[in-house]
């Protein structure tokens, strides 16, 4: 066989070879990640269908998955997917186990972490304003409660007031009727 014809084909995978070893060495060192990493979005997402999944469940069943939940945190207290997931527990308006107290507390232990990275804390931040603001508003929608009944009170102590003074006119134009009645009937 002559060498001219094995040139070429040489040459190629020579070619080739320098290309796979340009692309090794120019490829981006990727982190190793296990399965315990979980990426900020990812995160995120995952609470977000948390969320949708608590919100559907009956009162026993959030009952229950609250214990559930306490009982993992005690065990592992630094876990903030745990810590995460109570807070919510306490915080949505749909649960059936909504404590705003708890919530805030939890969420601001949450938000004191330094491992959290921005979207994390962006999503904690806005559900942590939530709860500030539906604890406001309902303290002010309790304080209104007690203004309404106290001016429900009022009114009715005012109607019973009429009331009574509409009786007793009535009763005095009783007695007037009956004084011209009997002015009426005397012969004069």
């Amino acid at each position: 066989m002559k060498l001219i014809y094995l040139i070429p084909p040489l040459l190629c995978m020579q070619l080739l070879n320098g290309c796979a070893l340009m692309n090794k060495q120019t490829k981006p060192v990727q982190p190793e990640t296990n399965a315990t990493t979980v990426q900020p979005a990812q995160a995120n997402e995952d609470l977000l269908d948390y969320i949708a999944r608590f919100t559907d469940l009956s009162a026993d069943a959030q009952k229950k998955e609250l214990v559930q939940v306490l009982q993992a945190l005690g065990q592992n207290k630094t876990d903030i997917s745990l810590r995460s997931k109570a807070a919510i527990m306490y915080a949505i308006p749909a649960s059936k186990v909504k404590d705003n107290a708890k919530a805030q507390s939890l969420l601001d232990d949450l938000l004191k972490e330094k491992t959290l990275e921005a979207k994390q804390k962006g999503l904690l931040l806005l559900i942590r304003d939530f709860v500030s603001d539906n604890s406001k508003l309902t303290s002010k929608i309790k304080d209104e409660q007690k203004r309404s009944d106290v001016a429900q009170q009022k009114f009715d102590a005012a109607q019973q007031r009429a009331d009574a003074l509409q009786q007793k006119l009535d009763e005095l134009k009783d007695i007037e009727r009956t004084m011209i009645d009997r002015d009426q009937k005397k012969p004069k």
